[in-house]
């Protein structure tokens, strides 16, 4: 596990030596840990063009991943279940995996001179999403969860509850549909997330991992709208019509 004491002028030998798994991200960087392994991410930053301070927030993101869940019978666990499922696999999923893209475009414009203009195009959507995400990831956090959870209490415990669960699903299917849209213009804009010929492990790799993170926004939507929406809405009028 990473300490917590790292920083950008740590060697990146003693990053890896507490990360292993971050190797792969660093070679998608073109950082060789064998050629590298004695000088630092501020240094490497300088002359690899990468941001230092980023780099290291991915690698410890990277370190308190949660794994993946998504074939668990959601369907029927207790929705407070299901809520910690989706906050502690897949937004924090989305916490270590964005900037991490970010981080990965950002290298792929540098080194890919003659694909700049598609670069440009592809980073700036990308942050569309990354931002509209992030503001997702928020608002269920501080807002939606704790509201569906007041709603299991005033079910279990009698207790006054005023609604507008309705409203706030409204919303987030909404974000739902303009995600989407973000997909469709970045597929377009990659071919189906496909890195063209010649170009570095950068791309490719964000390439790769642009089509990883589709699939898995996917898998949690169909998650929210067939094990979580439609349960809560229903617990929600029927204590409406008590």
């Amino acid at each position: 596990m990473i300490k917590d004491n790292v920083t950008i002028d740590t060697p990146l030998r003693d990053l890896l030596d507490q990360s292993p798994q971050a190797a792969p991200l660093l070679m998608q960087l073109g950082l060789d840990p064998a050629k590298h392994g004695e000088q630092t991410l501020r240094e490497l930053g300088r002359m690899n063009s990468i941001d230092p301070m980023m780099t290291l927030q991915v690698m410890l993101a990277w370190d308190t991943a949660a794994p993946d869940e998504s074939d668990q019978p959601w369907t029927e666990a207790p929705i407070n279940e299901l809520i910690d499922h989706i906050v502690a696999s897949h937004h924090e999923y989305l916490r270590r995996q964005l900037p991490r893209i970010v981080l990965l475009l950002s290298k792929a414009l540098h080194d890919n001179g003659s694909h700049k203009q598609d670069l440009d195009e592809i980073l700036d959507l990308f942050q569309q999403l990354r931002h509209l995400l992030e503001r997702h990831i928020i608002v269920q956090e501080v807002v939606v969860f704790p509201r569906m959870l007041e709603l299991i209490q005033a079910v279990d415990y009698q207790m006054p509850y005023e609604g507008g669960l309705r409203q706030a699903m409204r919303e987030m299917r909404h974000d739902f549909l303009h995600i989407g849209t973000i997909f469709e213009q970045l597929r377009e804009k990659t071919d189906r997330f496909s890195a063209p010929p010649g170009t570095t492990i950068a791309y490719q790799a964000a390439m790769e991992e642009l089509a990883e993170l589709e699939g898995q926004l996917q898998r949690h939507t169909h998650v929210e709208e067939h094990a979580l929406f439609p349960r809560v809405l229903e617990l929600e009028q029927q204590l409406l019509m008590r």
